[in-house]
């Protein structure tokens, strides 16, 4: 359930949903660091990484919105932005 305003986004905006490239990078930067952090060896292949990428997945032809607390990105379609729910992460964007 908690896509449908991603979906109901690409059907207003006639586009489908894909992973935005630099919104791929970003977030598996952001996996990379937590694993070092956490002193162990980043697998990209794991189920739980792998489900971390559709933080990624924004309607064709979105920009990113740089998320400099934690480098998963927000992103814009046209005047409107996204950002995660949060304060802490959503402030600085």
């Amino acid at each position: 359930m908690a896509d449908c305003w991603r979906r109901s986004l690409t059907l207003a905006l006639g586009v489908p949903l894909e992973l935005h490239p630099q919104a791929r990078e970003l977030i598996q930067q952001r996996m990379r660091d937590v694993a070092a952090e956490q002193g162990v060896a980043f697998e990209p292949d794991r189920p739980d990484n792998i489900h971390r990428l559709n933080m990624g997945v924004f309607p064709r032809g979105a920009q990113i919105v740089p998320n400099p607390y934690n480098k998963i990105p927000g992103f814009s379609v046209g005047d409107v932005h996204f950002v995660p729910g949060f304060p802490v992460m959503a402030h600085p964007m």
